[in-house]
């Protein structure tokens, strides 16, 4: 809301000027409007970009918190079949291991399949292990290749394969960082392409109108040095 009211003072002021355009209190209106709807552009792309930091931060915190579950789950398994040989109140423990696969499967998505010796294992979607027995592999962090600032999730072991995270927290936190706000039909890119096409009309309708000096063909909208030099840098740390 706050967005289209600086959008249509903005509008208003350009309408101004072309009703007036030798007022020169007009121009400077312009101008302060024009300034204002650019920050308020910027500020809108920083705001998604800390909400997509933040959504990965929170991301690396539910990566260790499930490790942690996993290796309990594998330990308690141990200590289920300790119990069913005769050693330990097995009802306990069970009660341990239950409540700590409920908490792992707000975190990830996953099967599970019980022994009869009383031990479980946990599948992903693709059939990738993550408990088996008293065996355990944790799910691993690994910069994303496209985005130093980001992680990607693998199943550590052997073929330290991409986990394939189909549900659950994590998997919803990714969802939000590389396709909701991220991706090509992300928030961000959504931003990118109205400021783009809003640039571009305005410059367009800015070329066919006259300066005070009587020229013509001048963009009213242009990329800063500054600018150009934060997209460069970006671009090279994707290519990084």
């Amino acid at each position: 809301q706050r967005q289209m009211c600086i959008r249509d003072r903005f509008w208003d002021s350009l309408v101004d000027v072309s009703m007036n355009p030798a007022s020169q209190i007009e121009r400077v209106a312009l101008l302060s409007d024009a300034q204002v709807l650019t920050e308020s552009f910027r500020s809108a792309g920083g705001q998604l970009i800390s909400q997509q930091e933040a959504a990965n931060e929170q991301m690396v915190d539910f990566v260790r918190e499930a490790n942690g579950l996993i290796a309990n789950v594998a330990e308690l398994n141990e200590k289920v079949m300790q119990t069913m040989a005769g050693q330990g109140n097995l009802n306990d423990i069970m009660d341990k291991r239950t409540d700590a696969v409920n908490r792992l499967a707000e975190l990830i998505n996953f099967t599970v399949m019980e022994s009869v010796d009383g031990s479980i294992s946990l599948f992903l979607a693709d059939g990738t292990p993550v408990v088996m027995g008293m065996d355990s592999w944790l799910l691993k962090l690994a910069v994303d290749e496209n985005n130093a600032s980001f992680y990607n999730v693998s199943v550590a072991g052997p073929n330290n394969t991409r986990a394939p995270l189909s549900g659950g927290r994590i998997a919803a936190l990714l969802d939000v960082r590389d396709s909701v706000i991220g991706g090509p039909e992300g928030y961000l890119q959504q931003l990118d392409d109205f400021v783009s096409l809003f640039a571009s009309t305005v410059n367009q309708i800015h070329r066919d109108g006259y300066d005070a000096y009587q020229g013509t063909g001048r963009d009213f909208f242009v990329r800063s040095e500054r600018q150009m030099r934060e997209e460069m840098s970006g671009l090279l740390d994707r290519e990084r």
